[in-house]
């Protein structure tokens, strides 16, 4: 669904149910199901994140060039089972990145800090408190 138009079909188009199960293949609560259900049963909503998907394809080619620039620390912190961008994506954005470092979290999917937000957010501590002690000194 990365191409423009087939996103755009596919968004406008879909069946809403299919197209939720297509973005997040995880089980969601009922709740949350609902409400992307009726957001996505509104044609601004569908319209916007057709022309989102366009922006993004349209700046990927343009990345690849910036990621050398990058010179603060940073952690591609990665779903393991992702079957939209596997770990090896992340193998290629930490090697164009200077420093970069990767983290796999075994078992995960594409929505990791939806479905396990204690054990992502403590990741993401645990590096930034890292990455302040070495710059900064532990204090």
């Amino acid at each position: 669904m990365r191409r423009y138009r087939r996103n755009s079909v596919a968004i406008c188009r879909s069946d809403r149910a299919a197209l939720i199960k297509k973005i997040c293949p995880a089980p969601l609560p009922e709740e949350l199901r609902r409400d992307l259900s009726e957001g996505f049963h509104r044609p601004e909503v569908r319209d916007f994140l057709a022309k989102m998907c366009a922006g993004y394809q349209g700046t990927l080619p343009k990345l690849a060039e910036l990621y050398p620039q990058i010179k603060c620390p940073t952690l591609a912190l990665w779903a393991g089972g992702d079957r939209h961008f596997p770990p090896v994506h992340a193998e290629r954005l930490c090697a164009a990145i200077p420093g970069a470092q990767m983290r796999v979290v075994a078992g995960a999917l594409h929505w990791m800090a939806w479905s396990r937000p204690e054990e992502i957010a403590g990741r993401v501590r645990d590096f930034l408190t890292a990455s302040s002690d070495q710059r900064f000194g532990t204090l």
